[in-house]
């Protein structure tokens, strides 16, 4: 079963998931972290939440700030922000009762997800093209807030 749901982050920028349930009750899950030019939507994480539902994890896509309903200009992007929208899922997952849970990073959303797990409990961590070296000549200056 596929179910979209909308979160607010604690600095107030909406978040579109969509929850692919596992046909048998579990308590695994996936959050899926899409890269810089994807979505929630993009063919990678939507083809993996469909596989790895199907083997019976909750598995959990969603959009970055600066994608979806939100849409924070592309030269605004902050890491930090980044790893909020991802503790906002990841938070959302453990209430939802998923003990086992893993994240799947592609690009961005790999850096994402390996900079959020030294400080969360996850059981598995799955890198896809971490850009681990970011300068600035590979990202774009952000301002403070």
């Amino acid at each position: 079963m596929l179910k979209k749901q909308i979160f607010k982050t604690p600095s107030d920028f909406i978040i579109n998931c969509y929850h692919h349930t596992p046909a048998k009750e579990s308590e695994k899950g996936i959050i899926l972290c899409h890269g810089m030019q994807s979505s929630s939507c993009g063919i990678k994480v939507s083809h993996l939440a469909k596989i790895l539902c199907d083997e019976g994890y909750h598995t959990f896509r969603f959009d970055f700030r600066y994608v979806g309903d939100s849409r924070v200009k592309f030269e605004e992007i902050k890491i930090s922000c980044e790893i909020e929208d991802l503790t906002t899922m990841y938070n959302f997952a453990k209430r939802k009762g998923i003990k086992d849970l893993s994240i799947i990073g592609s690009s961005l959303g790999a850096t994402i997800a390996l900079l959020f797990t030294s400080k969360a409990d996850v059981t598995k961590l799955v890198l896809i093209s971490a850009p681990v070296f970011l300068d600035k000549s590979t990202w774009p200056e952000t301002k403070s807030a």
